[in-house]
């Protein structure tokens, strides 16, 4: 696809600079709410929560805004209109295991979909190529990775920044300049586009 070293850059290691947009994380946990186990009314509602391991995700909000709530919440002054409750993330799988998986099998039945997606002219998904060592933080360097536009949650960001200063949450690498902005362009893209209740038709 292209020259690593213009596309990403190893990530900040630990909690001590803010996350950025277009950056990858690995073993995030997402806790999501188990809907059969509700129970009670009110001030007694109990429920479960599950935990959901991402083996990598990709920071999907605003550098903005993860920057001014890291800054605020580092001088200890945030205030609620200030702080980013949570972060954007979209799951990101490992090629192999999207091209292998059950999940996507129909769509990849089509070869003409499958050198889409390969060379990202496909709206819904976004590849990105091998990470090698030396752009990753952590030294192991990354498979190629596919984004899934419809995969994507948030997790509250106290809770993202705890989990990296515990070592729980590896930062690895970020997309640079312009290609973070194509990736954030098709994500957006996507979600921002509208169905028509009928196609045009020919003349």
């Amino acid at each position: 696809m292209g020259n690593s070293e213009k596309m990403f850059c190893p990530s900040p290691e630990g909690s001590s600079k803010a996350l950025r947009q277009g950056e990858i994380l690995s073993n995030l946990i997402e806790l999501r709410v188990d809907i059969n186990s509700i129970t009670g009314r009110r001030r007694k509602l109990k429920y479960r929560a599950n935990p959901i391991k991402h083996d990598y995700v990709i920071v999907l909000s605003q550098d903005c805004d993860l920057e001014q709530d890291f800054n605020y919440r580092a001088l200890d002054r945030g205030k609620a209109k200030d702080e980013l409750p949570s972060i954007l993330f979209c799951e990101v799988m490992k090629e192999e295991e999207f091209v292998g998986g059950d999940a996507y099998a129909n769509i990849l039945q089509s070869s003409t979909t499958r050198n889409n997606i390969a060379q990202n002219n496909d709206f819904r998904f976004h590849r990105v190529q091998n990470i090698p060592k030396n752009l990753d933080a952590q030294s192991k360097g990354l498979p190629e990775l596919v984004m899934a536009f419809k995969r994507y949650f948030t997790v509250p960001t106290e809770e993202v920044y705890h989990r990296i200063r515990l070592g729980h949450v590896l930062r690895r690498c970020r997309l640079k300049s312009p290609y973070l902005e194509h990736f954030c362009g098709r994500f957006h893209y996507f979600n921002n586009r509208i169905a028509l209740p009928e196609e045009y038709e020919s003349l």
